[in-house]
């Protein structure tokens, strides 16, 4: 006896929302793949927009990382320690980038902010030189003036050289980018502006803050186009062998 036309057309409707899911999910797949391609053939100067998903995935990347896991010293992410030798100052020192990578991993934990963001702040900032000053002053690896590391973290930060340490450096610059992405109600590009125009949410505008959210976003969309890359490598040798079984 044939289905009733009504139940037909239900399944047709499921079957075009999943190809409809499938559909989206490929389509950023290969724009994270896109844009890893674009970054390693440009170089770290090329603008990457943040797409509505990267927005997302700041949102709740970091909850996977609340374990104790992270917290541990010498913590090793095969990612990381990969982005990580990517500077000059750290391609010999495996011993330093297991300690960054736990650091940072425990300061974006603790304030709930996505890691391969911190990751691509402090690789905007300073390229990961704890010992680094800028001409206006700013210190360590988030960069950031005393007066607004003081502000941010009295308890942590009572002196400019305290902006050297790297926990403190990490759990200041860490909370401080938690407060501005609040203010600026989960906007990242407004953060951003924000955290390079030093205060306020709204201060930091023209061509060099452009420049500064583009070359923050660049290494974010590397790092989550690796991540996607790394899934689908490892997830594709599984299918085959399901497949043939």
């Amino acid at each position: 006896m044939p289905e009733p036309e009504s139940l037909i057309w239900i399944h047709r409707v499921e079957a075009l929302e999943t190809s409809q899911r499938r559909l989206r999910w490929g389509i950023w797949a290969l724009s994270c793949l896109a844009i890893t391609l674009a970054v390693a053939i440009a170089g770290p100067t090329a603008e990457v927009p943040l797409s509505s998903e990267m927005r997302r995935a700041e949102a709740t990347s970091a909850e996977s990382l609340h374990g104790k896991e992270a917290m541990l010293p010498g913590h090793q992410d095969p990612l990381y320690d990969e982005f990580l030798g990517g500077f000059k100052r750290l391609r010999g020192d495996a011993v330093r980038r297991r300690y960054l990578t736990a650091e940072v991993l425990a300061a974006s934990a603790e304030h709930h902010v996505d890691p391969d963001l911190l990751f691509a702040l402090i690789a905007a900032e300073s390229r990961f030189d704890s010992k680094a000053v800028s001409p206006k002053g700013a210190r360590g690896l988030g960069q950031m003036m005393f007066r607004t590391a003081r502000s941010v973290a009295p308890q942590e930060v009572r002196g400019p050289e305290d902006l050297h340490d790297v926990p403190r450096n990490l759990h200041t610059t860490a909370l401080h980018l938690r407060q501005l992405m609040d203010d600026a109600s989960g906007d990242l590009r407004e953060a951003l502006r924000a955290y390079h125009g030093g205060s306020g949410v709204r201060s930091g505008k023209g061509r060099e803050s452009d420049q500064y959210v583009a070359r923050v976003s660049t290494y974010y969309a590397y790092l989550k186009g690796r991540r996607t890359y790394r899934q689908l490598a490892s997830a594709q040798p599984a299918e085959t062998g399901r497949a043939k079984n």
